[in-house]
């Protein structure tokens, strides 16, 4: 839900022509702040007990690295564009976004068609 509120608010902003499309994309993106906090917790559980902290560690480094790499791809973007689709940067976060939920429909597919194992097993 989040990723699909934060791509429906780029969308909005993107196809904005007024100060009230632009306010109302940002009130599409209220549920995108729950998701770093939803994907640390899966996180948490996927992994065994004391993998958690390296886990957490590479996670927090992919973060940053994308932040760093980010800030100077979406300025190229917008000073190239700028002249005549101002709006474009908008669009390219919509489709990196929508890259993302449709890898994270695809890991959930593949996750509901494995096997169960079970976490206990019964000594006889």
């Amino acid at each position: 839900m989040g990723l699909i509120s934060s791509m429906s608010g780029a969308v909005v902003q993107g196809l904005a022509s007024t100060n009230a499309h632009i306010y109302f994309g940002g009130v599409l993106t209220i549920l995108s702040g729950n998701l770093t906090p939803m994907l640390r917790s899966l996180l948490s559980k996927l992994t065994e007990p004391h993998e958690v902290g390296k886990i957490f560690s590479v996670v927090i480094m992919f973060q940053n690295f994308s932040q760093m790499l980010g800030s100077p791809f979406y300025t190229y973007i917008y000073n190239k564009t700028h002249d005549t689709h101002p709006e474009f940067f908008n669009f390219v976060t919509a489709g990196i976004l929508g890259f993302i939920i449709i890898l994270s429909l695809v890991v959930a597919l593949l996750h509901l068609r494995t096997p169960s194992e079970p976490k206990v097993t019964v000594l006889s």
